[in-house]
């Protein structure tokens, strides 16, 4: 896809959601931002997002209701869904993928493992892929 797909962040921290948000600008993907769970599942039902960086820990709902309420409508089933969090044990991504996450990325987040997530799922070219 490359530049022009929408990526929803749901992050109640306003600094590590304009952080994620500015890597996003350097990809070209356009976003918006939820400050809660409740709120991204709404978002992501109105704007149809291609990719969801979803905070584990959230208030009003957190990140693995959020994910779940997600997974199971059909307007949003198929939308990928990142993890974002601090835990990073084994158990914890199990729990991840158990909920529907596509993936995890841990904070502090690395800025080439968010590039290469990115990568996988189609939403930006691979570094030296000359795509417009």
């Amino acid at each position: 896809m490359g530049g022009s797909g929408l990526v929803l962040i749901a992050e109640d921290h306003a600094p590590n959601a304009e952080i994620l948000a500015d890597f996003c600008a350097l990809e070209r993907l356009r976003t918006k931002v939820a400050g809660n769970g409740l709120e991204a599942v709404e978002m992501a039902r109105q704007y149809a997002p291609q990719l969801v960086l979803m905070d584990w820990r959230m208030p009003v709902l957190e990140g693995p209701a959020a994910i779940r309420q997600l997974k199971a409508d059909p307007r949003t089933r198929r939308l990928p869904v990142v993890a974002l969090t601090a835990y990073a044990q084994p158990r914890d991504q199990s729990r991840m993928v158990e909920v529907g996450a596509a993936g995890f990325l841990t904070k502090p987040v690395n800025f080439d493992r968010r590039h290469a997530v990115l990568v996988e799922l189609g939403l930006c070219a691979g570094r030296g892929d000359h795509r417009p």
